[in-house]
């Protein structure tokens, strides 16, 4: 529970990472306190140099906060992008292909865009269908992610971390 808790620090805002990262803690068991101390250091604050002073975090908030992209119920992974280099990968066939080589897959690549975009403009989809479980997943953390506001005036941001880890970790 306090696990999936600290995974729903990631749709809260970016502005309000540091105070819902500090409320998601104040439940943390004592045998995930070096797991709390690492996320925090790395991913929320930074770590504590000379006694004193943070250094920042290795990764703040706003590279891999996802309030928005819930929000908007965009992406929040880059699977497309890594579908789309392995199949790149796998059409040039080798790790280091020369400068020619590349060049001549780029233009296959740019045609077959072309003509990808050719069938869009003639109303074809290109998009594979979401499944089910992603699509409920998706739908629970918009729905979440747009009433952030009252759960945060009401005092309620560990339901909100609450309720988007449990969706997250959802079905």
């Amino acid at each position: 529970m306090a696990f999936r808790q600290i995974l729903g620090v990631a749709f809260v805002p970016v502005d309000d990472v540091e105070e819902a990262f500090h409320q998601a803690k104040e439940n943390i068991p004592d045998e995930m306190k070096p797991f709390s101390k690492y996320f925090e250091e790395t991913y929320v604050l930074g770590r504590v140099v000379r006694g004193r002073r943070r250094a920042a975090a290795r990764y703040p908030p706003y590279l891999w906060n996802q309030h928005l992209a819930a929000r908007h119920n965009e992406p929040r992974t880059n699977n497309a992008t890594e579908a789309w280099h392995n199949r790149f990968q796998k059409m040039i066939g080798k790790s280091h292909p020369t400068i020619f080589n590349l060049v001549k897959e780029f233009q296959k690549e740019e045609a077959d865009v072309r003509v990808m975009m050719a069938e869009l403009d003639g109303g074809r989809t290109i998009r594979q269908p979401q499944r089910q479980k992603y699509r409920r997943i998706n739908e629970r953390l918009q729905n979440l992610t747009n009433h952030y506001a009252e759960y945060k005036e009401e005092g309620r941001i560990v339901d909100f971390t609450r309720a988007c880890g449990h969706n997250f970790c959802a079905d």
